[in-house]
């Protein structure tokens, strides 16, 4: 078996690594940025530090603040059409994942007129933008600052998808445990369940048990559990801080496959699938699926759910463990109290079949309807 490790990322990462972004950006020999962010960045205070940042090291900066809790392809369209129009040779990710996988949709259909839906498809071509990339991210969660892939939706059609380009790696991510500090506690309990779930859900999945990777994710799953009601209960504890932007860096990485082998993301995969018709945060609806999903799985995932009860939780039953972490961290959430409707149930069955290639190997549409009724 052969494994590529690529990961063409700089990383700087620590408290206060946000002081060093005028000497990194000016590394790059730019002299123009966009940040791409949303408005509640501007309200907490942090663009203005980012921005002065920028203009010390005779960077001009102009600020793109459109950006959904589901970025649309229009929005990203837009955004690489004055990245494209005005020349500009630096874009900026500041925010969540959403935030930073709008940014780097950005850099990628800057490069040419297509609109960024054309990436969609697994056949499209590489593309080789001008524009470099920087990405701060101010949650701990999607780890979207140390990969190249973007998730975005079509508004239009209820599609969400997942584009993976070689032309959308970041060149630096700087990552200040400081900045995720601004997270209110629904947000940093939200991101907290996203980055345990992209280490629980490969670590079910994968054909094989590689020992370092399975290690890796047990000790990522195992860092969430400490430090993450830590941070809910302190929000100013800077290790607890810096040990989750730990855990969300590496979950999402390159660095996961260490020791061979990946395996799939179905309950992300059900996810992207609601938010593409509902529009809802992208931890909570993880939440609401994690358990439904883990009880359909049981069957054939029995060994490794039991693995994860004795190894994470330091329990038998796996499945009533994650039950009871849900409750403690407030995140045992229904779809219900977000507003989705089990109305079009059999349509959202479909489309996750659908955009989702080899989720049927977990999934079926009848299985698909039990687990978002359960999840209601």
């Amino acid at each position: 078996m052969i494994t590529v490790f690529h990961m063409p990322v700089r990383i700087v990462f620590g408290v206060d690594s946000i002081k060093k972004l005028g000497g990194e950006a000016g590394r790059l020999g730019v002299n123009k940025a966009m940040i791409v962010t949303y408005p509640d960045i501007r309200r907490i205070g942090i663009l203005g530090e980012i921005v002065n940042a920028l203009n010390a090291v005779r960077i001009d900066a102009m600020v793109f603040e459109k950006v959904e809790p589901n970025p649309r392809n229009s929005t990203v369209d837009e955004a690489a059409a004055i990245v494209r129009n005005q020349k500009i040779p630096l874009i900026i990710g500041l925010g969540g994942g959403s935030a930073m996988d709008c940014a780097k949709a950005t850099k990628l259909a800057s490069a040419g007129t297509k609109s960024i839906w054309d990436f969609t498809n697994p056949q499209s071509k590489p593309a080789s933008p001008t524009a470099k990339l920087i990405q701060i991210p101010t949650l701990a969660g999607t780890g979207s600052e140390a990969n190249n892939f973007a998730i975005i939706s079509s508004w239009q059609t209820h599609e969400k998808a997942t584009i993976f380009n070689a032309g959308s790696w970041p060149e630096i991510a700087i990552i200040d445990p400081k900045l995720t500090a601004t997270a209110p506690r629904g947000l940093t309990a939200s991101g907290g369940v996203d980055m345990f779930v992209h280490a629980l859900e490969r670590y079910f999945t994968t054909d094989i048990a590689p020992p370092m990777s399975m290690g890796f994710k047990e000790v990522a799953m195992r860092m969430v559990l400490e430090f993450l009601p830590r941070a809910l209960a302190n929000p100013n504890d800077l290790e607890a801080r810096e040990q989750l932007c730990w855990v969300s860096t590496f979950a999402t990485s390159q660095a996961a496959l260490l020791g061979g082998r990946d395996g799939a993301a179905p309950i992300h995969a059900l996810q992207h699938t609601l938010a593409a018709f509902y529009d809802i945060p992208h931890g909570d609806g993880v939440a609401a699926l994690l358990v439904p999903v883990m009880t359909h799985l049981l069957p054939t995932k029995k060994a490794r759910i039991d693995l994860l009860g004795k190894n994470v939780f330091g329990e038998n039953d796996g499945i009533k463990a994650t039950t009871e972490w849900l409750d403690s961290i407030g995140m045992n959430l229904k779809l219900r109290d977000m507003a989705v409707s089990m109305s079009n149930v059999e349509e959202m069955a479909k489309s996750v079949l659908k955009s989702t290639p080899g989720i049927d190997e977990y999934f079926d549409a009848k299985s698909i309807i039990k687990i978002l009724q359960d999840a209601y």
